[in-house]
């Protein structure tokens, strides 16, 4: 996966985009705002923290954000500031490391960048492995 990414661009076309707000958002909403109280949430490729801000604004305990691109990890810090709350990394999909576990892992638009199905498997084990027992992880992608 590669880290080259137009983060002002996406940020600035995400405020007007009607896919967001239309589709993303809502279904988000449905799957999740009324079961987020109190949890710790995973967000792979948080991107520039919208997502992360919307479930802690669900009632989230918690909410770690981790995207592939510095740049967009860097935006996410400027706009949402880290605390107890919320912490944002610079990490990959395919590799990440993290000591904590979760109630909630979330992947939007993420792993369907992940070409080799080697490192899809590995992906999704790295984040199966992150979650709490009784957790559950919900994964969104395009048909591509």
């Amino acid at each position: 996966m590669s880290s080259d990414f137009p983060t002002d661009p996406y940020s600035t076309a995400q405020q007007k985009w009607l896919y967001q707000d239309h589709l993303v958002l809502p279904t988000l909403e449905k799957l999740l705002k009324y079961n987020l109280k109190d949890k710790k949430v995973l967000d792979i490729g948080c991107g520039n923290g919208l997502n992360s801000t919307t479930f802690l604004q669900w009632g989230a305990r918690k909410v770690v954000g981790f995207d592939n691109s510095q740049e967009m990890i860097e935006n996410c810090k400027n706009l949402h500031k880290s605390s107890e709350q919320s912490s944002f990394h610079h990490l990959n999909v395919t590799d990440f490391q993290l000591d904590e576990k979760f109630h909630v892992a979330t992947a939007v638009f993420v792993l369907q960048y992940v070409h080799d199905k080697e490192e899809l498997r590995k992906a999704i084990r790295l984040i199966w492995e992150r979650k709490l027992r009784n957790g559950w992880f919900r994964l969104w992608m395009e048909d591509l």
